[in-house]
């Protein structure tokens, strides 16, 4: 599986979100064929895997969507904090075994050990992110509300029990931490994917 993600500049943050962000890449490294990020490159996490897209602020979620349709297979939208367990390595295989085209999982704390309700993982095959390109709102950035909710949703409404809900399977871990930033978004035109929640139908 490919990792797709955007990271905040080492230099614009605190030595605790940097660590978050160092510890969640060395996690990625024996897990992800190949990981995307969009920053400007840093040495801290470069390697064999890594390609650096550059980019000023935060990405639109809708260039993320266009470069992961452009993949082969499965690929992954995952935030730049998010530790992952080797139990990632058999998620591709159940989702093909469940003939799922998309995923996503809640992530889980790491001091409580359990899940707070936040979504910081997508997955998807590439016509399902060629889809997500052409209908999700410009104004939706990483970083930033609502995004989050918006495609989950979406792969529930469009794509039902070819859907998967993978949290139970207690893959994707989040660092408890301070210093969140701007979190605004200009709101969208409302519609279905917002105005009535649809959440992914097979649990994994």
């Amino acid at each position: 599986m490919i990792a797709i993600s955007s990271f905040r500049p080492f230099e614009k943050c605190s030595d605790e979100i940097k660590d978050n962000q160092i510890k969640a890449f060395l996690s990625w490294l024996p897990n992800f064929e190949r990981i995307v990020l969009f920053g400007h490159p840093s040495p801290l996490l470069s390697s064999c895997l890594s390609q650096f897209i550059p980019c000023e602020g935060k990405p639109q979620v809708k260039t993320l969507a266009e470069t992961l349709g452009q993949f082969e297979g499965w690929s992954c939208v995952v935030n730049a904090d998010i530790v992952v367990s080797a139990k990632i390595t058999q998620i591709q295989q159940r989702l093909h075994q469940s003939q799922c085209q998309c995923a996503v999982s809640k992530r889980w704390d790491m001091q409580s050990l359990q899940t707070d309700g936040g979504l910081d993982w997508f997955a998807a095959l590439p016509d399902v992110w060629k889809k997500v390109a052409q209908s999700v709102p410009p104004s939706f950035c990483v970083g930033r509300s609502l995004w989050d909710t918006w495609l989950a949703s979406f792969f529930g409404w469009e794509y039902g029990g070819a859907a998967a809900d993978c949290t139970d399977l207690k893959f994707i871990w989040h660092p408890r931490h301070g210093e969140r930033v701007d979190q605004s978004f200009d709101a969208p035109p409302p519609d279905k994917y917002l105005k009535d929640m649809h959440w992914p139908m097979t649990v994994l």
